[in-house]
């Protein structure tokens, strides 16, 4: 597979965690559990960690044409997807299967992002910065 085909990729990729971030700083718990009693803290901490996601995915767009010049970010990146994929996959471990979306995205959490690296690692050179 190409560097054009990996770029395409993450930049639908990064388009998921900016949907889902920004749906979630402007609906907050409501929009994820209708009806459910929801007290100020809950509400604020989802709303931050919506935000960083949306960022997330903004970083994720950034970086898709320029995967040569930010070659450890992205990598780190991945980290951060492959870490958070374990935190779902304690939370399996603790309470039980979720609803198949959220074991669907665990699945791909722990084994897309080594497939990136890898891909990545195929297709760009990591850069010289030496002096």
């Amino acid at each position: 597979m190409s560097k054009n085909a990996l770029r395409i990729v993450i930049g639908l990729l990064g388009l998921v965690p900016i949907s889902i971030g920004a749906t979630g700083m402007f609906s907050g718990l409501e929009g994820l559990i209708p009806g459910a009693p929801i007290d100020a803290r809950a509400d604020g901490q989802y709303r931050y960690l919506a935000a960083i996601y949306l960022g997330f995915g903004c970083l994720l767009l950034w970086i898709q044409s320029r995967l040569e010049q930010e070659f450890d970010l992205f990598r780190i990146l991945m980290a951060m997807v492959f870490i958070a994929g374990v935190g779902r996959l304690t939370a399996i471990v603790v309470h039980g299967l979720p609803e198949f979306p959220v074991a669907l995205a665990t699945a791909f959490e722990l084994m897309a992002p080594p497939l990136f690296v890898l891909w990545h690692g195929k297709v760009v050179t990591r850069p010289d910065n030496s002096v």
